[in-house]
């Protein structure tokens, strides 16, 4: 399976999932993200996450599922 780098608009619209509604969204985030690539972390034996490729070259990958309960609270509120 390959992994991709999104555009730049999709990027965008993934940073603001991961600020609206991660748990640890600024610890995701760190020293600030440089790209984000769609991929497979290496401790995963299936599925796909998103990669954050940071500012200072370190990879930090995070799952849109951990993000739904805090957009669903954002949504009520």
């Amino acid at each position: 399976s390959s992994s991709s780098f999104l555009p730049e608009n999709e990027q965008k619209i993934v940073i603001d999932l991961l600020r609206k509604g991660h748990p640890e969204a600024k610890k995701k985030e760190g020293v600030g993200i440089k790209t984000i690539q769609v991929g497979k972390p290496p401790d995963f034996y299936h599925g796909a996450c998103f990669l954050l490729h940071r500012n200072d070259g370190s990879i930090e990958d995070f799952s849109y599922r951990k993000c739904l309960p805090g957009l669903f609270a954002v949504i009520s509120s």
